[in-house]
């Protein structure tokens, strides 16, 4: 069944009281001619002549129904549409079902305007915290860096996790406008791959039994230089984080980047989930700076960039992350 088929009747249902209506009459007009033994022609053509009207206000009716169904649905596939575009009210019923309408939608845009000023001040808050605090964290950093004692090291990794934590908690509040922030070139990965290494030395320092082998990629991707560390950032530092003695490798596989560990693996059961906002795990459940962001705002930042990033992983044998760029390879003159 077509869609004018059941546009005509969905139309004829609601009419339908109207149709029966007729029906009576022209029953009763039969059974009037049948008991004053009136000349049955007359029934007939009134018969006909009520018909005629009805049809021709049925297929009015239609007309008009079709048109403000058709406008109604070209209003629901555009989003922000003015309560002004409705179709114009056809009497008192039309006017009290739009009223409601328009008191609905301004009792929604005035949620939304109120969930609006709630999520900017929190952006505000955060941000303005977030920087606030980092001041007296590097100047922890460099008091400790001054002279050396004993849990030295432990301390500055330490530190140093602090301070992601705060970086981390700013990305996630530039998330919602990182469109605006995208600034995509030609990006040498290992150049990049260096500078989020230089950046995770502390924790590095702290795991002494723990290797770090970074092999030459020679990959060139179109990205943004900023968001791409962050994420290699957070890959490494997972890398490390989960790896008590063992490895951490850096190398290119089939045109991708791979950060491989030989820590402690995810489970089976968790691996589909680690990229959830919040998800720890059984792994982060013991690791005092597990926060469930760090994934999170990787597969978003990756996605955003034109990036695939999947992890591979086996409980008890490490893991790999491997970040893709399909974009084809640039060449370097």
């Amino acid at each position: 069944m077509n869609k004018e088929c059941k546009l005509a009747l969905a139309y004829l249902r609601e009419k339908r009281a109207a149709a029966c209506l007729l029906a009576a009459a022209v029953a009763f007009l039969f059974l009037i001619t049948e008991l004053y033994h009136a000349p049955r022609e007359l029934a007939v053509y009134t018969s006909l002549m009520l018909g005629t009207g009805s049809a021709l206000a049925f297929a009015a009716g239609l007309y008009r129904y079709r048109a403000v169904h058709n406008a109604l649905q070209v209003l629901l596939r555009q989003s922000g549409t003015a309560l002004e575009e409705l179709p114009a009210p056809r009497g008192l019923l039309d006017e009290d079902w739009q009223a409601l309408v328009r008191a609905v939608d301004a009792a929604r845009r005035s949620t939304v305007e109120r969930s609006e000023t709630v999520r900017r001040d929190a952006q505000e808050y955060y941000t303005l915290w977030a920087h606030q605090i980092k001041t007296p964290l590097a100047a922890m950093q460099l008091l400790a860096q001054e002279e050396e004692f004993p849990s030295q090291r432990m301390f500055l990794s330490e530190l140093f996790q602090t301070q992601q934590y705060v970086d981390m908690v700013m990305s996630y509040q530039r998330m919602a406008s990182m469109t605006k922030d995208l600034y995509a070139q030609k990006v040498d990965v290992d150049a990049a791959v260096q500078a989020a290494v230089r950046r995770v030395q502390p924790l590095f320092a702290g795991k002494q039994q723990v290797r770090l082998e970074v092999q030459s990629t020679g990959i060139q991707a179109v990205s943004d230089t900023k968001w791409l560390g962050l994420v290699l950032e957070q890959l490494l530092t997972n890398a490390v984080k989960y790896t008590r003695r063992g490895f951490v490798k850096v190398y290119a596989q089939d045109g991708a980047l791979v950060v491989e560990d030989s820590g402690i693996g995810i489970s089976p059961d968790e691996l589909p989930r680690v990229f959830e906002r919040g998800f720890t795990g059984l792994n982060g459940r013991g690791e005092r700076h597990s926060s469930g962001l760090g994934l999170y705002l990787c597969r978003q930042i990756t996605q955003k960039l034109g990036h695939v990033l999947r992890l591979e992983s086996e409980k008890g044998r490490g893991t790999r992350a491997v970040l893709a760029f399909p974009q084809a390879p640039l060449v370097v003159e």
